[in-house]
């Protein structure tokens, strides 16, 4: 029917990453102090400034125990989802401790768990990276989109606290990829009319 494991590639299998709810080991790591003592955490996940859920989390033998609600794009109604995610640990070369999540579905060691009907890593729940559907042209905007964004939506104007060295390193890109941005796309239309020409000049000597 197209659910998970079915072979089928469903809607949820075309979401992007960037859409998507997720756990990373990194918070979880920082806090570990907590969780270790049975004390549930709340993870709360927003998108363009707008809470779109939350999950509870509480370790529970060296294991998360992951709780939060989930309705598919089809469906109406509200389902329960609780996973069990291993975690391990591996040593790097500089020493310390590096947390793991260990995906439910396939046991790989990841850095990040995505939460949708099942929490899995990206690659079972085959996940794309918004930028893998853009052009030159999306990438360049949606890179000069975040430089705004970081600028505090007004490249012309400093952010309070921001260095000034950092303000104009970041303006310098956000511009940069502006323009080229612009420069492509008249560069695509200029093309398109010439195209355009050419074709209506091949009807015009058909129809002669």
């Amino acid at each position: 029917m197209g659910g998970f494991g079915s072979g089928r590639i469903s809607t949820r299998c075309r979401e992007k990453v960037e859409h998507t709810r997720f756990i990373r080991a990194e918070w979880v790591k920082e806090r570990m102090p907590v969780l270790e003592t049975g004390t549930a955490t709340k993870v709360s996940w927003t998108r363009d400034g707008k809470h779109y859920g939350e999950a509870g989390v509480s370790l529970i033998d060296n294991r998360l125990h992951i709780k939060y609600r989930q309705r598919s794009t089809d469906e109406d109604e509200w389902q329960d989802v609780h996973e069990v995610v291993e975690l391990s640990y591996t040593t790097p070369h500089f020493g310390g401790k590096r947390l793991w999540l260990q995906c439910p579905r396939c046991g790989l060691r990841v850095g990040v768990l995505y939460c949708s009907e099942v929490v899995a890593c990206r690659r079972c729940l085959q996940l794309v990276y918004r930028t893998e559907g853009e052009d030159a042209i999306d990438r360049l905007r949606s890179k000069a989109a975040k430089l705004k964004e970081r600028l505090g939506g007004n490249p012309y104007q400093r952010p309070k606290g921001m260095h000034l060295k950092t303000f104009s390193k970041l303006r310098n890109q956000y511009f940069a990829a502006f323009f080229r941005a612009d420069e492509l796309s008249d560069q695509l239309w200029a093309k398109l009319q010439k195209r355009f020409l050419q074709l209506s000049a091949g009807m015009s000597s058909l129809s002669d």
